[in-house]
């Protein structure tokens, strides 16, 4: 009885279409941080591609206990 059709035609719900942004809209830190946790991600990557996957949670059953190696777990 009360309900309203919805207009298909009603062009003020229709998004915008996206478009590129320019180098002063960009947000350096948030750059920044996207591409340290694109680093982590490869680096856990590269524990799963190399060893077993119980590895993946605990990689030091696979040995490597050097400084460096425990810097990345």
């Amino acid at each position: 009885m009360g309900e309203q059709v919805p207009d298909h035609n009603d062009q003020s719900a229709v998004p915008a279409a996206p478009a590129l942004v320019t180098a002063a809209e960009r947000i350096g830190s948030l750059d920044v941080l996207r591409g340290v946790a694109i680093l982590g991600i490869l680096v856990m990557n590269i524990y799963a591609f190399a060893m077993p996957f119980p590895a993946y949670s605990n990689p030091l059953l696979m040995g490597g206990t050097e400084p460096l190696n425990l810097g990345t777990c």
